[in-house]
């Protein structure tokens, strides 16, 4: 049976010849809630990551717990989210909230190709393993030396978070080069810690176990194209009722093109212009993907009024 903190009660294999980039091995038996139920809240944690030389991404790896041992009955997809690191060394921005510039978005639901999902009879162990290579259209890279912030958290068919039944991400043995505190937010405050930002996990749950989750990438190093440091993307006025300009902190890049996704993955405007007229879209949260020629430089989330 794995321990469950109180305060936060709190298809075929793939395959590719890859590098491990960074890895958090788990730790104990400690895990920490996140999921989205079925009603559309969620309580998210997430974990920062590095790594040492610029990298395309290729593969997420996610060890988690489940104790009641029916996850692959309630799972009904996942939320997953890369961020940058935002001033107070948190991650930049909230799934479904708060504007951050995302590196990587995947908002699935039901089942998809590109993610296996496993459940160990004999412990509960939940095991994710996305690949980023059929999951996305573009290369998803990430400088050295760099502060990352990786949310995931899965879709069950759950009204609320009952200990034994919701997903719990396993603690990790803490990787050179992690800086921060592994971090937990609560929009709804379901728990009544107002955790309604980011939050430090050791502190809500007083164990420092809580400062590194279990999660591996791997990825590509040699590469060709791409040596500048990633790009900052920023968006203004956000939230917006007609107009928003896009920026982006690297002159170097050049025939920017921009395209604009809605919650659920549909591309809703493809445009040239930097400033992108929102007028006719409904109210709600959208992504901007950034491109320089036909590499993708990053993703900024909007907000439309």
């Amino acid at each position: 049976m794995k321990k469950l903190y109180s305060f936060l009660l709190l298809a075929s294999s793939i395959s590719y010849a890859q590098t491990v980039v960074f890895d958090q091995p788990v730790t104990g038996t400690n895990g920490i809630v996140s999921t989205v139920l079925s009603n559309g809240n969620a309580v998210y944690s997430a974990d920062d990551f590095s790594v040492a030389e610029a990298t395309k991404l290729t593969k997420l790896t996610v060890r988690g717990f489940q104790n009641q041992g029916d996850f692959l009955t309630l799972y009904q997809g996942l939320r997953m989210v890369i961020y940058t690191n935002s001033a107070t060394n948190t991650p930049s921005g909230i799934p479904g909230g708060a504007a951050g510039t995302i590196i990587a978005e995947l908002d699935i639901t039901g089942l998809n190709p590109s993610v296996n999902v496993f459940q160990d009879e004999e412990g509960g162990e939940v095991t994710f393993e996305i690949d980023f290579l059929t999951a996305f259209t573009t290369d998803i890279i990430v400088q050295p030396a760099t502060t990352y912030w990786l949310t995931i958290a899965p879709k069950m068919n759950l009204t609320a978070y009952t200990g034994a039944t919701r997903f719990n991400w396993y603690t990790g043995t803490g990787a050179s080069g992690t800086n921060y505190p592994g971090q937990l937010v609560d929009p709804a405050n379901a728990f009544g810690a107002n955790a309604t930002n980011w939050t430090n996990i050791a502190t809500l749950t007083n164990n420092a176990a809580f400062n590194n989750l279990s999660f591996t990438f791997e990825g590509d190093t040699n590469l060709s194209v791409i040596s500048q440091e990633f790009n900052t993307i920023n968006a203004f006025p956000n939230p917006t009722a007609d107009f928003i300009t896009i920026t982006q902190g690297n002159n170097s890049y050049e025939n920017l093109s921009f395209q604009v996704y809605d919650l659920n993955g549909r591309k809703v405007i493809e445009t040239k212009d930097s400033t992108i007229d929102v007028q006719h879209l409904n109210a709600g949260v959208y992504s901007v993907h950034v491109f320089s020629d036909k590499t993708k430089i990053g993703v900024q989330k909007i907000v439309k009024k």
